[in-house]
């Protein structure tokens, strides 16, 4: 790795890992005052406990993509721009592990993390209006700068893969064919 992939890595590192969860909580506190209702306490065990579980799988969907793109797609998960001058894009459709259950494995982990930072830290101010604000841009940025890369370089592959696979949620009933990696 070069000292530029390792700059990008260091800062999409601190940008989505570091600064995007100190945000949440600290502009709740700034929603509060916008927003004068008092927010609900979210200290009850069980709610407490599912935040934990939310928050594992997210650091699970995000280390297991991270670790896939760049052991078997044999390139690196930074592509914020969908133009390879700035990135490594991978070199092989992943499709199987966390791809056969959403076709954006990180993004459903970033937003499952921020939704078990806030709720943990009780941001819920965050946790209702900032944390589906970000799933949006995932959405967004998957549709506009990620897909167009992905149909440019893998084509009919990745449209049948897009036809198979579910954008973010995965589906808990879908029956599924296995999928290689190609």
């Amino acid at each position: 790795m070069n000292g530029k992939e390792t700059l990008r890595w260091c800062g999409s590192i601190g940008i989505f890992y570091i600064l995007i969860p100190a945000y949440l909580i600290a502009s709740d506190h700034l929603l509060r005052m916008v927003i004068p209702l008092p927010p609900p306490r979210l200290h009850a065990l069980a709610i407490r406990i599912t935040f934990v579980i939310a928050g594992a799988a997210g650091l699970y969907f995000i280390i297991a993509s991270i670790a896939a793109q760049i052991t078997r797609g044999r390139g690196h998960p930074f592509d914020m721009t969908g133009r390879e001058s700035f990135s490594r894009p991978t070199q092989t459709l992943l499709t199987t592990g966390v791809y056969s259950l959403t076709r954006n494995p990180m993004g459903l982990g970033d937003i499952l993390l921020y939704a078990a930072i806030t709720g943990l830290t009780n941001s819920v101010w965050s946790l209702l209006l900032q944390v589906p604000a970000y799933a949006v841009v995932v959405l967004w940025n998957h549709r506009f700068n990620e897909r167009p890369a992905l149909i440019e370089r893998f084509g009919e592959q990745y449209r049948q893969y897009e036809s198979a696979t579910p954008i973010l949620i995965p589906h808990p009933f879908r029956a599924r064919t296995k999928q290689s990696d190609q």
